[in-house]
């Protein structure tokens, strides 16, 4: 895996391994501080680009408690017609999105990503340029 590092955050190259799921290696998983059962909002940003944001709630609130107050897009997600988010839950080393928006933003198996971790938040966006994913391996997100 290729990293480069700038000042408080920290760019990784990867691959989809089943579809919609995303592993976080270790840099991006210490520059953006997010672990195992955060609670993390999904942002789409652009054709093939999320925006996983950590959500500042406690483990105690169910999430049941959250609302969406207001959607800011032409296309409202889900999330907004029912009133209730849907936040995502973080495993180990890995985020899994459901198969409709995997597909709608081509987060299809084997697909190259580009993983940007800063505090609180990683981008992940589909990566074109074929130099910066020279030996990079799909990783498989556990059952």
């Amino acid at each position: 895996m290729k990293v480069r590092k700038e000042t408080g955050s920290a760019t990784t190259y990867s691959m989809i391994g089943n579809i919609g799921c995303i592993r976080f290696p270790p840099e991006i998983r210490k520059s953006s501080g997010i672990k195992r059962g955060d609670r993390l909002s999904v942002e789409v940003s652009g054709g093939h680009r999320i925006i996983l944001q950590k959500l500042d709630v406690p483990d105690w609130a169910p999430s049941a408690a959250l609302s969406v107050d207001a959607c800011t897009c032409q296309r409202a997600p889900q999330g907004c017609a029912g009133g209730k988010p849907d936040v995502v839950t973080v495993g180990w080393s890995y985020v899994k999105l459901g198969e409709e928006l995997a597909e709608e933003l081509g987060f299809l198996p084997d697909a190259p990503l580009k993983l940007v971790g800063e505090p609180s938040r990683i981008t992940v966006s589909v990566h074109n340029d074929v130099r910066d994913l020279v030996g990079i391996k799909r990783l498989p997100c556990p059952p």
